[in-house]
């Protein structure tokens, strides 16, 4: 019977979480702290007048009353500057709430109520915004009754236990991928804005803007930008201030600090009247939870990495022969999740069935194969063979199909020292087989190339490349996800001793340790004989 290790957070590296939002022309940043189990909110204001070299304000508040930072999103006030804190979940009231910290110390609360909004327990698929009456407008972008993306508002004056707006659906589907939608709001019009940052058109950055006159049906603005494709790249934020369309970059820039892109309306969203530098350096996108000693190395364990949560950081999971399911999910700051026949956590997911994916040649995965952006039990094996369990089909075993992708042919990927993996290595939102070797040596089967090989000896374009012999230890898994978010896939390695490495292309392919690994451990801890077997 496996001992699960009890999680010591503070042996986790502290986890920092960017929002951002513009008021008066100034630029917030919004910092959530983990740092296992002590809670930090820190405002920083970029001054406009100072063309965003100096901060106007630097203010820190501990939020040990809430608690869960993960479970926490924001929304500025577009003149006070009043920073309102929602909290979706476990919560005191049994609903989601809004705490209200006042501008300019933003060191007390000014209001703080439970709502007519239900906890949320579907992190990643509401967006909150405020207008210039404190009226709270809430955005559902996913797993609505009418498949479309839909808006409710509660009222600031009934201490937002009234819905101004109740179940409004738009003229927008689901929105729930942020590849393709983000969103941001006019706070004086009430017009919401989409931002499509992929597939596009105009092979731009789209705006696609709902009027609220027309209660949110009948687009007024559909235009490509000056902005090129954005989908790739999960390192933007976006916000409107006056019809403008500011758009920030968190990571690689030119300058090596947080930038800002402003697309004029007047000029039709096709000229930028600001791209400056700032005074925030870069602040890319976290690297989700570490993988914990021991975590997931009982006999007939499989170890991978899923974004259960839907919040953009890959979480790690654990299923095993028996039917196990664990998950630490970012989005409950790191907690171990057991899961369950039909509540495994990660979602709606099926849970893989004893023994299921046990035979000579086979691998397990976890891939979205029906398209419902849930990850479901795939096996594969060296006879070009593929079953699915799929959660649009009653999780009953499918044979045959490709999830959605190329299959994987006889014999591919089956020589000792070659990893089999499946991810989305083009972009299209399907996941492709993949084949990494200890030699450095990089096969896959893309969709939008009609299933030809790819061989290379180098990385995904623009991404790193595995090097020779690198993860090939006992108890290590290697695989390829896109852990910064810029829309390349990064080599990455885990073993049961807790180790977490990556080489990220926003780090110019260095080896990325978490935790920090002395350096005279470094080479002995990743390397072995490249004609070695890994256990």
């Amino acid at each position: 019977r496996w001992e699960r290790y009890k999680i010591n957070q503070d042996s986790l590296t502290p986890r920092i979480y960017w929002s951002f939002a513009v008021a008066n022309g100034n630029v917030y940043s919004i910092t959530q702290t983990d740092a296992g189990g002590s809670f930090m909110i820190e405002t920083r204001v970029l001054d406009a007048s100072q063309n965003f070299q100096k901060f106007k304000k630097i203010s820190v508040q501990s939020t040990t009353a809430l608690e869960t930072p993960r479970l926490m999103s924001f929304a500025v006030h577009p003149s006070t500057g009043n920073l309102f804190i929602l909290k979706q979940r476990i919560t005191g009231t049994n609903s989601t709430e809004v705490h209200i910290l006042g501008a300019p110390k933003y060191q007390s609360f000014t209001g703080q109520y439970g709502t007519a909004l239900h906890e949320i327990n579907d992190f990643g698929t509401w967006l909150f915004f405020v207008d210039s009456k404190n009226d709270l407008y809430c955005i559902k972008r996913s797993i609505t009754g009418s498949s479309k993306t839909e808006i409710h508002a509660l009222s600031a004056t009934s201490q937002y236990q009234k819905k101004i707006i109740n179940f409004t659906t738009t003229a927008f589907g689901d929105t729930s991928d942020p590849k393709v939608w983000a969103f941001a709001f006019d706070s004086e019009s009430r017009d919401l804005y989409g931002i499509k940052r992929s597939y596009t058109g105009s092979k731009s950055t789209e705006i696609h803007r709902l009027s609220a006159a027309s209660s949110y049906t009948a687009f007024t603005l559909q235009t490509g930008t000056a902005l090129h494709e954005t989908g790739g790249d999960q390192i933007w934020s976006f916000a409107i201030y006056k019809q403008d369309l500011w758009c920030i970059r968190q990571a690689g820039t030119g300058t090596n600090t947080t930038e800002i892109h402003v697309l004029a309306a007047r000029y039709g969203y096709k000229r930028f009247t600001i791209q400056s530098g700032t005074a925030l350096p870069e602040t890319p996108p976290n690297l989700s939870c570490r993988r914990p000693p021991g975590w997931c190395s009982h006999p007939n364990a499989t170890f991978s990495y899923v974004d259960c949560d839907q919040d953009g950081f890959i979480d790690p999971v654990c299923t095993d022969l028996n039917g196990g399911f664990w998950v630490l999910q970012s989005t409950e700051n790191c907690q171990e999740r057991v899961g369950t026949s039909g509540n495994t956590g990660c979602k709606s997911a099926c849970t893989r069935t004893q023994g299921w994916c046990n035979h000579p040649g086979s691998t397990f995965s976890l891939a979205d194969c029906d398209g419902d952006n849930t990850a479901d039990p795939v096996c594969t094996d060296t006879k070009g063979n593929f079953w699915t369990l799929e959660s649009t089909k009653g999780c009953a075993t499918r044979f045959g199909g490709a999830c959605r992708s190329c299959s994987r042919p006889p014999n591919w990927c089956f020589h000792s020292g070659q990893d089999f993996i499946l991810e989305d290595c083009d972009g299209d939102g399907q996941d492709d087989p993949i084949c990494s070797d200890l030699n450095g040596v990089l096969w896959a089967r893309q969709s939008t190339k009609g299933c030809t090989t790819l061989h290379t000896t180098g990385g995904f374009p623009g991404g790193c490349s595995r090097p020779k012999g690198w993860c090939n230890h006992a108890g290590s898994t290697f695989t390829f996800r896109d852990v910064d978010r810029d829309g390349k896939l990064d080599p990455v390695c885990t073993d049961t001793a807790g180790l977490f490495v990556t080489r990220l292309s926003s780090k110019n392919c260095n080896d990325q340790y978490i935790p920090v690994i002395p350096s005279r451990l470094r080479k002995a801890h990743m390397e072995t004989n490249v004609s070695s077997v890994r256990n």
